[in-house]
C-alpha cells in the first residue's frame, strides 16, 4: 500500500509541473533572445565591437553595411557575410552557449577561407 501511495504522489506532482524543466525557449526569453534572434552586442578581430540583429537566418551589423545569410540548427547558425560598403565577404559559424545568452564562432574572407579569427556575442535583448 505504502508503495502504491508514493507512485500516486509522484504521479500527481509529475502532473502539476513539479518536475517540469524550463524549456530552452524559456530560458533564452529572460535574457531576451530567442535562439539567435535578437539583439546582439558583438566582438571580432582581436576587439572590434559592433551591433547585430539576427532574425530567422537572416541579419545585419553595423560595420560596413554587414549582412548575414545562413542556415540555422541544434544552437548553430551559419553561412556568409557580406559588407556592403566595399569590406569583403567570407563564411561564418556561430555556437549558442546553453544559457542562450552568449554564442562564440568564427569568420574567414573570401580571401582566406582556411583562416578562421574568432567572433563571439553577447545578447542585448529582443
Amino acid at each position: 500500500m505504502r508503495t502504491l501511495t508514493r507512485v500516486g504522489l509522484f504521479a500527481a506532482m509529475l502532473a502539476l509541473g513539479a518536475f517540469a524543466l524550463p524549456s530552452p525557449a524559456a530560458a533564452n526569453s529572460s535574457s531576451g533572445c530567442s535562439g539567435f534572434d535578437g539583439r546582439w552586442q558583438t566582438t571580432w578581430a582581436g576587439g572590434m565591437v559592433t551591433k547585430m540583429r539576427i532574425t530567422g537566418t537572416q541579419g545585419t551589423y553595423s560595420f560596413k553595411g554587414g549582412t548575414l545569410s545562413g542556415r540555422r540548427s541544434a544552437g548553430v547558425f551559419f553561412g556568409t557575410y557580406y559588407q556592403n560598403d566595399g569590406g569583403g565577404s567570407g563564411h561564418f559559424h556561430f555556437w549558442l552557449s546553453n544559457s542562450g545568452n552568449s554564442f562564440s564562432g568564427w569568420y574567414a574572407t573570401a580571401a582566406h577561407p582556411d583562416t578562421h579569427i574568432a567572433w563571439k556575442g553577447a545578447c542585448l535583448g529582443p
